[in-house]
């Protein structure tokens, strides 16, 4: 042994050796020092709160409603950019439009990557999440795909406009499971559109376990939520030991994330193998597929993969908002009346309304609008999933070094006083002009709420499309008096998205 040895070595050997060794240390720690400095060229860190010697802000980095801690941050430092950092683990979190465009769009090239935690990806096998995936061959692939298929949304609005009557009677005979409804809406036409599923008690099973899946996702992935996100070597400890929990949540999450994936496009490839097949992603790109000759496990895996993220990102991202439609009506019974005005003034009464009509209807469009500014999926609609750099940056005069988690709180953009003033109020009228037309020098909160740079959301046309057309039927028909208690800063629902 080390220690064996120095021992039996003469009292004045020990001592230049140890000397030499402090002599090693010392240079490592002056060199790599210079090499930071270098690096930085005088330039600050963005403004954060102060750490702890060692650990860092290892204490400070928020788990949960982490958008208002960072927000908080931003306000206490007055900075549109803050920092933390522990052990290595670097964070900036962006709470400025202004700031998200320059970084994460002008600059896409280096701030694309993604954050993949020791946790999920590696443990259990949620691979196949697109919004989750570096940027490379294989994220390239499912974006080309996805394109192939929903970019023309004209089959996914079919899809919308066969699920709707059922939504719409629902509501009629049990408007107190509006929940419910609005879910096994949305359920309904993602999966059947993906993977031609229709019968009941299947959407409910595959509800259930989306809810699992999205939950466990949402948690996993903010940077630092887990101790093995900071001290990664706690990887190797046995699961019985401190500190790693996570072992047990991700061997518990490994197979259902792999249900969650092969599970419904099993169910369509044996449907189309039995003739019974309907017309879907699935059924589509596998016919393409086998057209092509290139049918393997590679090109089923690519297929997997792609209907899984429309599943897993699709679903939630509008179901949280329009919980938030309901409660807002609830709680504005004005605007619920000019909508609706303008609904009957337009409609007649003669039928529900279609995406065609968007553009004689500029209110109900505001009104979304907002809605999707006041209230959308989290964490990572209220504060993005983590853009990872990759080269050390310089904005504002500020210090962003490679590897640093680069985080943009849209919740704290949505409320930007610059862009929406009064922002804490619900106020449709923002988005239009004088004379009720929508106000083009407003900025749009799709432009922050679906993401920025090489990571924007693909599908973000179909979730408005979806928003647009379920708020205008409920509202042409019904009028919303009141929901059960409800905090929108509090009450939020967990997903993936982008």
């Amino acid at each position: 042994m080390l220690y064996d040895a120095l021992i039996s070595l003469p009292l004045l050997e020990t001592q230049r050796l140890l000397a030499l060794a402090l002599v090693v240390i010392s240079i490592y720690v002056v060199q790599r020092r210079r090499q930071w400095n270098l690096r930085r060229g005088g330039r600050p860190l963005p403004p954060g709160p102060k750490g702890l010697p060692i650990i860092g802000n290892a204490l400070d980095i928020p788990t949960k409603f982490e958008w208002e801690v960072y927000d908080k941050w931003a306000k206490e430092y007055d900075s549109e950019i803050v920092h933390a950092g522990a052990l290595g683990f670097s964070i900036a979190v962006l709470s400025s439009r202004k700031a998200a465009i320059e970084i994460l769009d002008h600059k896409s090239a280096v701030t694309s990557a993604r954050f993949v935690p020791t946790h999920p990806t590696q443990s259990m096998g949620w691979d196949f999440i697109l919004p989750l995936i570096q940027i490379g061959d294989k994220y390239r692939d499912m974006r080309k795909l996805f394109q192939q298929h929903f970019h023309d949304a004209t089959r996914y609005r079919v899809g919308v406009k066969e699920s709707l009557p059922q939504m719409l009677s629902s509501l009629v005979d049990n408007p107190e499971d509006f929940r419910y409804i609005n879910r096994f809406f949305i359920m309904s036409t993602v999966y059947k559109f993906t993977y031609g599923v229709r019968d009941k008690a299947k959407v409910d099973y595959y509800s259930k376990m989306l809810q699992d899946v999205a939950e466990r996702s949402a948690q996993a992935v903010i940077p630092g939520a887990f101790l093995v996100d900071i001290f990664p070597f706690l990887k190797y400890v046995p699961e019985w030991a401190p500190g790693a929990g996570f072992k047990r949540v991700a061997r518990e999450s490994f197979e259902l994330g792999l249900r969650f994936a092969d599970e419904p496009l099993n169910e369509a490839l044996n449907e189309m193998n039995l003739g019974n097949g309907e017309t879907c992603f699935v059924s589509t790109a596998h016919s393409n597929a086998e057209r092509d000759g290139v049918v393997d496990e590679q090109s089923l895996r690519l297929i997997r993969d792609v209907g899984a993220s429309v599943t897993t990102a699709g679903t939630d991202t509008i179901l949280s908002t329009l919980d938030y439609f309901y409660y807002t009506m609830s709680v504005h019974p004005k605007v619920q009346q000019l909508a609706q005005k303008e609904l009957d003034d337009y409609l007649k009464g003669d039928r529900l309304p279609t995406l065609d009509d968007e553009p004689n209807l500029p209110y109900i469009t505001a009104l979304v609008r907002e809605v999707v500014r006041g209230k959308h999926i989290i964490p990572f609609l209220l504060a993005g999933v983590a853009h990872l750099s990759t080269e050390d940056l310089v904005y504002n005069g500020y210090f962003i070094p490679r590897n640093t988690f680069i985080i943009p709180n849209q919740w704290a953009m949505l409320r930007d006083e610059n862009d929406f003033p009064q922002p804490e109020m619900f106020k449709p009228e923002r988005h239009l002009t004088s004379e009720g037309k929508l106000n083009s020098s407003v900025v749009n909160p799709e432009s922050i709420a679906f993401g920025f740079g090489r990571r924007i959301c693909p599908g973000s046309h179909l979730a408005m499309s979806t928003l647009f057309v379920a708020i205008s039927s409920v509202l042409t028909l019904f009028t919303i008096e009141k929901v059960e208690e409800f905090d929108p800063d509090r009450q939020i629902r967990l997903g993936v998205s982008r």
